[in-house]
């Protein structure tokens, strides 16, 4: 199926790319830059949400890629019947595409394989040609969902050297959303087929509502750790297998910011949306931005890609660790505060502001409010799925009645979400939920006081140099509150101080593990004790992490050498270099470091350096 390009369609200009020579080695000049890849991926994004049959989904990713990567040929392959077969493509080929297996070719060795592929010069790689091919430059990415392998999407072009890193990212997340497109557009056409096979329809709605509902259960939590002593809870049920309703957390050190979102519809085009909410959410909340800032920074980046009458309401919520918070709001339900003792409502807060979506933002319709969280009070961030839940008389609870529930099932923090949704079922009884619901809640924990006592008791030894009662106080913290990050971190670097690398690994590991955003040199501890105690792909992780933070941390970029060195990875190793040389071009240990490197890539990094 050949689509000739019909003219541009993205209303973006980048100049054209060249392959030129520079020193001896081959260069790009021009290409994508940063910006154009995010204008890229938010078209993208808008293109293939509102796509809802396969033929024009496939055109659509055949033009697109063409414009964005100035192919010379482009083509998507799909799984069926144990071959990989074309069904689009930029040109036709002499000798013609075929159907290939598993493991056959670029497009079947990156099918089999599940990895992006980038191949500077294929005419150095003949396996991957047939006879008569002039392709010089690929980029390949797998279009799948976890286990399910839908296809692959190659593009190509008669110059080596052609493509970048930046470009398989760009493929990489295209083929990610073509994945999603892909279901949905095998929903959209199941329901039309469904008066003459509605046996076969419903088996394969199910399967693929599944599918979406297993794509989608990757960014929605199933457990949030607790923050300070903050206990927090969630309940969610879509009201298919995917949902509109969406909520996500980052937390740092000092706060721990929450997100809840409702998007206009159900099923599979609201949950597209969640997943570009999740995405700029993650990306937007490591920036330091106030509530304000970032609900107007999520407008600007998600109301381009809405489709016409697509809206959702949200609410941002962030705690500090003195337990104030702060609050805006767009459109969605109140949030509630609840007392600690009678569990009796304190208050509802709600600030002015339209749900995200309908018009250009304005940042003076929306107000950020703040209050104080004490021992034994939660707050309750909730979708209204559950106050306009119908049961068999056709009855609503309303607000009132919620709160009530909410209310009763606080005498037991611990198991309140159960609790309130034993309540909701009991209430709607037989009838299906009429919506996506969503109940999250936080909830000051008066125990988590007593760990925060032993902590501070562990700290007092440790400046009297009792490191055995220091110990003895972090764990017995850690018994009250297994995920007590400073009682993590005591526990390893005590374990440190007495070289006991295994067990500073696995406490330091699980003190990364509770943090999107750990402290430089927690992270540059775990990496040394992973280290140390031979566990190479921990210390790896760990120290990556830090260097993608701080590209100018010496001593994390030293350790990650000698990480890579362990394992035999020489070509990392020395790519980790060059970064650092260029923050520290005259530094010695760096110098001795290349020098080693440069004269055996088996020779092993000494101690000292």
């Amino acid at each position: 199926m050949p689509f000739a390009a019909q003219g541009r369609m993205l209303e973006l200009r980048y100049g054209k790319r060249r392959v030129v020579k520079y020193r001896g080695a081959k260069t790009v000049i021009g290409g994508l830059t940063p910006k154009d890849k995010i204008d890229i991926l938010m078209y993208v994004s808008k293109e293939l949400s509102t796509i809802n049959d396969k033929d024009t989904l496939f055109s659509r990713v055949i033009s697109l890629c063409s414009e964005i990567f100035e192919a010379d040929n482009v083509t998507l392959r799909i799984w069926e019947n144990d071959m990989l077969h074309p069904v689009a493509f930029l040109a036709q080929t002499v000798p013609e595409r075929r159907p290939l297996a598993s493991g056959e070719g670029f497009s079947g060795s990156v099918f089999a394989e599940q990895k992006s592929s980038l191949i500077y010069d294929l005419s150095q790689n003949s396996k991957y040609l047939d006879p008569g091919e002039n392709t010089l430059c690929v980029i390949c990415a797998p279009i799948s969902v976890r286990e399910d392998k839908l296809g692959t999407l190659a593009v190509e072009k008669g110059t080596s050297h052609f493509y970048k890193n930046d470009d398989l990212e760009i493929l990489e997340a295209m083929a990610a959303q073509i994945a999603l497109a892909i279901l949905s557009a095998r929903l959209i056409t199941g329901i039309l087929e469904a008066q003459k096979t509605q046996q076969r329809l419903t088996s394969q709605l199910q399967f693929d509502l599944r599918i979406g509902r297993t794509v989608q259960s990757q960014i929605i939590h199933s457990s949030i750790p607790a923050f300070k002593a903050i206990d927090i809870r969630a309940a969610y049920e879509p009201m298919v297998e995917v949902s509109g309703d969406y909520f996500d957390y980052y937390r740092s050190h000092e706060s721990l910011t929450l997100i809840m979102a409702d998007v206009s519809g159900h099923g599979v085009p609201a949950a597209l949306i969640t997943m570009a909410l999740h995405y700029h959410f993650r990306l937007l909340s490591a920036q330091g931005l106030s509530l304000l800032e970032l609900l107007a920074q999520l407008s600007d980046h998600m109301k381009p890609i809405l489709p016409s009458g697509i809206y959702f309401t949200a609410q941002l919520l962030r705690v500090h660790s003195d337990y104030s918070f702060t609050f805006v709001n767009a459109g969605h339900p109140k949030l509630m505060h609840f007392s600690a003792y009678s569990n009796q409502l304190l208050t509802q807060y709600d600030t002015p502001g339209y749900p995200l979506g309908i018009a250009s933002f304005d940042i003076n319709d929306y107000q950020e409010i703040s209050g104080k969280l004490r021992p034994g009070e939660t707050l309750v961030m909730l979708t209204d799925g559950f106050a306009e839940q119908q049961n068999s008389q056709r009855e609503q609870p309303g607000v009132e009645k919620v709160i009530s529930w909410i209310g009763t099932a606080l005498a037991e923090p611990a198991g309140a979400i159960d609790s309130f949704m034993q309540s909701f079922k009991l209430y709607k009884g037989d009838e299906p939920n009429g919506d996506d619901l969503t109940i999250l809640t936080l909830h000051y924990n008066l125990r988590h006081l007593e760990a925060d006592t032993l902590i501070h008791q562990s700290r007092q030894k440790i400046k009297k140099a009792d490191h055995a009662g220091a110990r003895a106080s972090a764990m017995a913290a850690l018994a009250v509150r297994p995920e007590h990050q400073d009682a993590l971190i005591i526990v390893g670097k005590l374990a440190l101080v007495e070289r006991d690398y295994r067990t500073a690994a696995e406490y330091l590991g699980h003190a990364c593990a509770f943090d999107d955003h750990v402290e430089p040199q927690i992270l540059l501890l775990a990496g040394h004790a992973a280290y140390k105690a031979d566990d190479i792909s921990s210390a790896k992780r760990y120290l990556k992490l830090l260097v993608a933070d701080e590209p100018q941390n010496l001593k994390a970029s030293l350790l990650l050498i000698r990480c890579y060195v362990r394992a035999n990875e020489p070509h990392k190793a020395l790519r980790t270099l060059n970064a650092a040389m260029k923050y520290a071009p005259q530094n010695e240990k760096l110098h001795q470091v290349a020098a080693y490197l440069t004269k055996s890539k088996k020779t092993p990094i000494p101690a000292k350096v």
